[in-house]
Protein backbone atom coordinates (compact mmCIF):
# COMPACT_ATOMS: atom_id res chain seq x y z
CA UNK A 1 0.00 0.00 0.00
CA UNK A 2 1.77 3.40 -1.15
CA UNK A 3 1.95 6.11 1.76
CA UNK A 4 0.22 9.37 1.97
CA UNK A 5 2.72 12.21 0.46
CA UNK A 6 3.71 14.73 2.80
CA UNK A 7 1.71 17.59 3.22
CA UNK A 8 2.68 20.43 2.15
CA UNK A 9 2.94 23.92 4.76
CA UNK A 10 1.43 27.15 3.56
CA UNK A 11 0.81 29.86 4.83
CA UNK A 12 -2.56 30.72 5.84
CA UNK A 13 -3.72 33.35 3.21
CA UNK A 14 -1.39 30.66 0.57
CA UNK A 15 -4.06 27.72 2.47
CA UNK A 16 -6.82 30.21 2.01
CA UNK A 17 -6.89 30.73 -1.63
CA UNK A 18 -6.14 27.49 -2.10
CA UNK A 19 -8.94 26.00 -0.32
CA UNK A 20 -10.80 28.79 -2.29
CA UNK A 21 -11.93 30.27 1.38
CA UNK A 22 -11.81 33.73 3.01
CA UNK A 23 -8.82 34.21 5.80
CA UNK A 24 -10.65 34.41 8.67
CA UNK A 25 -12.93 31.28 8.08
CA UNK A 26 -9.49 29.60 7.41
CA UNK A 27 -8.62 30.80 10.65
CA UNK A 28 -11.94 29.69 12.62
CA UNK A 29 -11.56 25.87 11.37
CA UNK A 30 -7.57 26.15 12.41
CA UNK A 31 -9.30 26.93 16.31
CA UNK A 32 -11.97 23.97 15.77
CA UNK A 33 -9.12 21.77 15.09
CA UNK A 34 -10.94 21.08 11.72
CA UNK A 35 -7.31 21.42 9.19
CA UNK A 36 -4.08 20.73 10.59
CA UNK A 37 -1.60 23.03 11.39
CA UNK A 38 1.78 23.75 13.20
CA UNK A 39 2.97 26.88 14.67
CA UNK A 40 7.01 27.71 14.63
CA UNK A 41 6.94 31.27 17.14
CA UNK A 42 4.23 33.33 15.66
CA UNK A 43 3.83 31.82 12.25
CA UNK A 44 1.31 29.32 11.65
CA UNK A 45 1.53 26.89 9.23
CA UNK A 46 -1.26 25.11 7.44
CA UNK A 47 -0.76 21.51 6.76
CA UNK A 48 -2.61 20.49 3.25
CA UNK A 49 -2.24 17.33 1.11
CA UNK A 50 -0.43 18.06 -2.33
CA UNK A 51 -2.38 19.06 -4.81
CA UNK A 52 -1.97 17.61 -8.22
CA UNK A 53 -4.35 19.70 -10.13
CA UNK A 54 -2.25 22.54 -9.43
CA UNK A 55 -2.91 25.86 -7.77
CA UNK A 56 -6.13 27.53 -7.67
CA UNK A 57 -7.36 30.33 -9.40
CA UNK A 58 -7.18 33.72 -7.41
CA UNK A 59 -10.34 35.32 -6.41
CA UNK A 60 -12.57 37.18 -8.75
CA UNK A 61 -11.29 41.05 -8.87
CA UNK A 62 -14.74 41.78 -6.93
CA UNK A 63 -13.42 39.84 -3.98
CA UNK A 64 -15.90 37.01 -4.48
CA UNK A 65 -14.51 33.93 -2.88
CA UNK A 66 -16.94 31.51 -4.63
CA UNK A 67 -15.52 29.27 -7.36
CA UNK A 68 -17.63 27.07 -9.69
CA UNK A 69 -17.66 24.45 -7.16
CA UNK A 70 -19.22 26.65 -4.17
CA UNK A 71 -22.33 27.74 -6.47
CA UNK A 72 -24.64 24.42 -5.47
CA UNK A 73 -23.43 25.43 -1.66
CA UNK A 74 -24.65 29.45 -2.42
CA UNK A 75 -27.92 28.10 -3.82
CA UNK A 76 -28.41 25.55 -1.05
CA UNK A 77 -28.02 28.54 1.36
CA UNK A 78 -30.15 30.73 -0.38
CA UNK A 79 -33.01 28.26 0.34
CA UNK A 80 -32.70 28.01 3.35
CA UNK A 81 -32.39 31.45 4.63
CA UNK A 82 -35.84 32.15 2.80
CA UNK A 83 -36.67 28.75 4.80
CA UNK A 84 -35.68 30.78 8.28
CA UNK A 85 -37.20 34.38 6.51
CA UNK A 86 -40.57 32.14 5.93
CA UNK A 87 -40.23 30.34 10.17
CA UNK A 88 -39.34 33.91 11.52
CA UNK A 89 -42.62 35.67 9.95
CA UNK A 90 -44.77 32.83 11.33
CA UNK A 91 -43.00 33.10 14.94
CA UNK A 92 -43.99 37.33 14.85
CA UNK A 93 -47.77 36.14 14.04
CA UNK A 94 -47.70 33.92 16.75
CA UNK A 95 -46.06 36.53 19.20
CA UNK A 96 -48.57 39.25 17.65
CA UNK A 97 -51.47 36.52 18.54
CA UNK A 98 -49.84 36.19 22.29
CA UNK A 99 -49.74 39.83 22.62
CA UNK A 100 -53.48 40.44 22.09
CA UNK A 101 -54.16 37.44 24.42
CA UNK A 102 -52.38 39.15 27.03
CA UNK A 103 -54.08 42.08 26.55
CA UNK A 104 -57.35 40.53 26.89
CA UNK A 105 -56.27 38.88 29.80
CA UNK A 106 -55.47 42.35 31.04
CA UNK A 107 -58.62 43.68 30.66
CA UNK A 108 -60.50 41.02 32.46
CA UNK A 109 -58.31 41.11 35.29
CA UNK A 110 -59.09 44.44 35.66
CA UNK A 111 -62.79 43.95 35.30
CA UNK A 112 -62.35 41.31 38.11
CA UNK A 113 -60.57 43.67 40.77
CA UNK A 114 -62.77 46.31 40.00
CA UNK A 115 -66.24 44.62 40.43
CA UNK A 116 -68.07 44.84 44.17
CA UNK A 117 -66.65 43.48 47.07
CA UNK A 118 -68.29 40.19 48.48
CA UNK A 119 -70.53 41.07 51.29
CA UNK A 120 -68.53 41.03 55.36
CA UNK A 121 -68.70 37.39 56.35
CA UNK A 122 -71.39 36.42 58.92
CA UNK A 123 -70.10 35.24 62.69
CA UNK A 124 -68.04 32.26 62.05
CA UNK A 125 -69.09 28.85 62.47
CA UNK A 126 -67.15 28.23 65.29
CA UNK A 127 -67.73 31.17 67.13
CA UNK A 128 -70.75 28.93 67.86
CA UNK A 129 -68.87 26.71 70.08
CA UNK A 130 -66.65 29.44 72.07
CA UNK A 131 -69.50 30.48 74.01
Amino acid sequence: MPEPPDPVRLRVEEAARRLGISESALRKRLQRGQIPSVREGRTVWVLLPPDPSGPRPDPSPDGDMAGPAIRPDVQTLERLVATQADALADLRHQLAVREREVEQLHVLLSQALNRPALPPPRRPWWRFWAR
